[in-house]
């Protein structure tokens, strides 16, 4: 009896046909594939009804943070021209050019200042030459009558019918030039009142300091002006030694001017154990103190203007 072949099976045809076979057989494979495909349509349809999760405030800061793509840049900000007016009630200093060979203008130099304000101008050192500080004579246009010169102590003393040159750090040999220097541009000063003589106590040389001293009332006796010595502040820093020098200092010129009839104004006495009228750094007098101070110069100048009329 002849042989049959064999009906070809699903599996078979499937190879056939260049389907790879499931571990099932293909109808076992599409039949699985067919139950699954519900069940995966209903999961996806009830995560898409599901209410979203709310955003956490670190994930919407980390989302501001990000630049969108639709946003549009900020415009950078708008620089101020050197031709927009200026501000009302402000002046403007003009920029200058530059001179030939020489370096511009700082910008720092020329700042816009408001209308009715005046600068405080600085003391310079005494290299620099003598600067005044806060002028006051007794006429807007009359030269003034009498120059305080000296240190930085001197630095807000304001005597009525006087210019104040301050030199800070300055020694008697400086104030010496300067009080020369004075002299021949003003002629018509009469008197000169010298406060110096702290900034030397620090080479520790009293005889040297004493014939500075006499060097300084001399010059300016031959400059046919009137000298008068303000005599040194107390200060509530220095310790025993220093302290002790400056004492000597403030007696050695007190009987040297009294001898010679010289106008002495005594410090000493007003400023002794006293720390209220001087700055925190317990040198330089305060306000307060610089009022005294020029108080006490302008005591003593009028009573010498009395002895000589």
């Amino acid at each position: 009896m002849p042989s049959h072949p064999h009906p070809k099976t699903p599996t078979a045809a499937a190879a056939a046909a260049g389907i790879p076979p499931t571990p099932h057989g293909n109808r076992q494979g599409t039949t699985a594939a067919r139950a699954t495909k519900p069940a995966t349509q209903a999961r996806a349809s009830r995560a898409a009804a599901r209410p979203p999760e709310p955003e956490s405030r670190e994930a919407r800061r980390e989302r501001e943070r990000r630049p969108s793509p639709t946003r549009r840049a900020a415009p950078p900000p708008r620089s101020k021209s050197a031709a927009s007016p200026p501000a009302a009630g402000v002046a403007v200093t003009a920029a200058t050019s530059p001179l030939p060979g020489g370096s511009p203008p700082s910008s720092a130099a020329s700042p816009a200042r408001a209308t009715g304000v005046t600068p405080t101008p600085a003391c310079s050192p005494a290299a620099t030459g003598p600067l005044t500080s806060a002028a006051r004579s007794r006429g807007r246009g009359d030269p003034p009558g009498s120059f305080v010169v000296g240190t930085s102590m001197v630095r807000h003393v304001r005597v009525d019918g006087s210019r104040t040159f301050c030199h800070p750090g300055a020694l008697i040999r400086d104030i010496t030039n300067s009080a020369h220097q004075l002299s021949l541009r003003n002629p018509s000063t009469h008197t000169i009142i010298v406060h110096a003589g702290v900034n030397d106590l620090k080479f520790q040389q009293s005889e040297t300091l004493r014939k500075d001293f006499i060097t300084l009332i001399h010059s300016i006796k031959q400059l046919d002006k009137q000298c008068i010595i303000s005599g040194p502040l107390p200060s509530p820093r220095f310790r025993d030694i220093k302290f002790s020098r400056m004492r000597q200092l403030h007696i050695w010129l007190k009987g040297h001017c009294l001898s010679n009839n010289i106008p002495y104004v005594d410090n000493f006495t007003t400023f002794f154990n006293r720390p209220n009228l001087f700055k925190p750094d317990g040198i330089h007098p305060n306000q307060i103190g610089s009022q005294l101070l020029s108080m006490n110069i302008e005591l003593t100048l009028r009573s010498a203007k009395l002895l000589s009329d």
